[in-house]
C-alpha cells in the first residue's frame, strides 16, 4: 500500500506579493510652532519565507519573514519650499498559531 501524506508535520514556504500601504508624513518647525501634514498610498512589492509545524490535530505554530518595498517617493513641504525625498522599506517577522476546534 502507498503511504498518506498527511503524517507530514512542517511546512516551509514562501510568498510574494503586492504590498500596499497609507503613508503618513508630518514636518515641525519648532522655532516657529507650525507644521505640515502629507497622508497618501504607495504600492510595492513584498516577498517573504515561513515555516509552520502541526503539533496535533489541533493545534500549529508559524513563523514568517517579510520583506516589503514602497519605492521612492517626492513628497513636497510647500510650507519651506522643498522637496523631500524617501525611499520605503520594511522588514517583518510574524509569529503565530492557530487552535482548531
Amino acid at each position: 500500500a502507498g503511504r498518506i501524506f498527511n503524517k507530514q508535520k512542517t511546512l516551509a514556504y514562501v510568498s510574494a506579493g503586492l504590498a500596499k500601504a497609507k503613508i503618513e508624513r508630518t514636518w515641525l518647525d519648532f522655532d516657529y510652532s507650525e507644521s505640515e501634514s502629507h497622508s497618501n498610498w504607495q504600492s510595492g512589492w513584498t516577498a517573504g519565507v515561513g515555516v509552520e509545524h502541526k503539533y496535533n490535530d489541533n493545534f500549529s505554530v508559524r513563523a514568517e519573514l517579510m520583506h516589503s518595498d514602497y519605492g521612492n517617493q517626492t513628497v513636497d513641504a510647500s510650507q519651506w519650499d522643498e522637496y523631500y525625498s524617501t525611499d520605503l522599506t520594511e522588514n517583518s517577522l510574524i509569529l503565530g498559531f492557530s487552535y482548531s476546534f
